[in-house]
């Protein structure tokens, strides 16, 4: 370097959401080991100078690279649009999805993949290579344009995907998943008829049941556990959230549990009563004089979208995940979530004349 130039007033930082796991020492060693040394034109070089004293021979020095940072919601978006994969108008769906299936949790702002998640993503690639391959799904957006456009019959897209995918589906069902794999009984006793709890699989991943659920009368006693590091089995208790709301039917209190497409209201009498209701978020109704309250509801696509309770009486909607908080610049009862490629998820107000917003 001659002369700092434009270095004076800027220099390349480091990304702050992924900072380097190296000491500080070593950071600077490295940024020094990065600037070339002052240089005269015809001056003999030596391979090595080291405290001071050139050292014929070459300086051996070990290196690790560390692993690429993981994806937050706005790098996963951008991820996606690179490589063709969806539109603008699924994004937020497919965060939400991965979320609220339980392939990903958030740790610190990032999305880290769950055992269930590494668990479906292993299986997919052994039965559909093809079907998830990133090349095939961006294809098939741009098979879909064209048919918009009309340049390509829809029976014959149809045609063209289907043929393959029933090849595919039927070959996936010979192909072992994890509820096929038998595992050993656990030393863990059924608290309701004794016998020794097994490792099974469902939709949230494994769980402890009683082998006597085919029994007459069957024992349908399930745990929830985790692995210690030294393989111990430890119980996990359940956590069902109470209300204050009661069965409509039976009259029992009814509690918070989690299904397959999220958290719902069930009725603790269950099995003998099976009345459930959607989970409201905490936020009212706008319309007038409605009273309801907002829940999450799915189309028959599986798209999430968030409602009035009181439908069909009150058809109010919104594609957006409604958050029970104040605008505070407009008063308005409540925000909304919003998810893009650029800023990742951030809250802002439902009323579009108002425009206030804050980050997630």
């Amino acid at each position: 370097m001659k002369f700092p130039g434009h270095t004076i007033v800027y220099m390349e930082g480091v990304d702050k959401e992924a900072p380097s796991q190296k000491p500080k020492a070593d950071q600077e060693a490295d940024d020094d080991e990065r600037q070339l040394p002052a240089l005269t034109e015809g001056e003999r070089l030596r391979l090595v100078e080291q405290d001071g004293q050139t050292v014929p021979g070459m300086l051996s020095k070990q290196h690790f690279t560390q692993p690429p940072p993981r994806y937050n919601e706005a790098l996963l978006i951008k991820e996606l649009e690179e490589k063709g994969i969806g539109r603008p108008s699924t994004y937020a769906a497919i965060i939400s999805t991965i979320q609220d299936r339980k392939y990903v949790e958030k740790t610190e702002g990032r999305l880290v993949p769950t055992e269930t998640g590494k668990t479906v993503n292993d299986f997919l690639m052994k039965g559909f290579p093809e079907l998830i391959n990133v090349d095939f799904t961006s294809q098939l957006e741009e098979q879909l344009d064209e048919v918009e456009e009309g340049s390509k019959p829809w029976v014959t897209a149809v045609r063209d995907f289907y043929t393959p995918f029933t090849r595919e589906l039927e070959r996936a069902k010979t192909i072992p998943g994890p509820k096929d794999i038998v595992e050993p009984p656990t030393n863990i006793p059924c608290e309701k008829c004794g016998r020794m709890l097994e490792i099974k699989w469902g939709r949230n991943g494994k769980f402890l049941a009683c082998p006597a659920y085919k029994d007459d009368p069957p024992c349908k006693n399930t745990q929830n556990f985790e692995k210690l590091p030294d393989g111990t089995i430890k119980i996990v208790p359940k956590e069902e959230l109470t209300t204050d709301q009661v069965c409509d039917k039976c009259g029992s209190p009814m509690v918070v549990k989690t299904g397959r497409f999220g958290k719902f209201i069930a009725c603790s009498a269950y099995p003998q009563c099976k009345t459930t209701k959607p989970l409201a978020l905490g936020v009212k109704c706008p319309q007038p004089d409605c009273g309801g309250d907002l829940v999450q509801k799915r189309t028959k696509k599986g798209r999430s979208f968030f409602a009035c309770s009181h439908y069909p009486k009150c058809e109010y909607a919104l594609w957006d995940r409604p958050v029970p908080k104040v605008c505070p610049t407009c008063q308005a009862p409540f925000l909304i979530e919003k998810i893009s490629k650029q800023d990742g998820r951030s809250v802002q107000c439902h009323n579009q004349e108002c425009g206030y917003r804050e980050a997630g």
